[in-house]
């Protein structure tokens, strides 16, 4: 529709895997669809049960809209829940990527870059820009096709 999506951004603890679905699972008649953010996801997966339905949850980004899980670390070993939903998120046909903060002597170059290229979540939402500075891992799954969503 060439709309703005609606942004929507909420942590992993002040949220349910129902919560998300409410804002991801159906599909935009008008409007530019929901780009839900979900930061520090990790407890949404404390459970079997929470991460059965993230998993599920996943599987039910309707057409039009956008679901990104990030996950602010230190560099170190990430958890099993978090490396699973990186799994569940790739297996419902979404990508993830890695964002690690520069070092001191790095800085420079690394706003140099960052001010050459456009602000955006390219491969994941194109229009719908995103930027994540600092140490953040991401995962995101975006649905743009009816085919997604069953």
């Amino acid at each position: 529709s060439g709309a703005a999506p609606d942004r929507w951004r909420v942590s992993g603890k002040e949220t349910t895997p129902e919560a998300i679905a409410e804002r991801v699972a159906t599909a935009p008649m008008f409007g530019g669809g929901t780009l839900a953010v979900v930061t520090e996801p990790g407890p949404l997966l404390r459970s079997k049960a929470g991460k059965e339905a993230v998993e599920k949850l996943i599987a039910t980004v309707a057409p039009g809209n956008a679901l990104v899980f990030v996950e602010i670390g230190d560099g170190r070993k990430r958890s099993a829940a978090l490396v699973g939903l990186e799994a569940s998120v790739k297996k419902a046909g979404g990508s993830s990527r890695a964002h690690t903060a520069p070092k001191a002597h790095e800085l420079a170059g690394w706003v140099t870059e960052q001010v050459a290229r456009p602000l955006g979540l390219e491969p994941i939402a194109p229009a719908w820009g995103g930027h994540f500075l600092g140490s953040a891992y991401c995962a995101a799954k975006q649905s743009n096709d009816s085919r997604d969503h069953a």
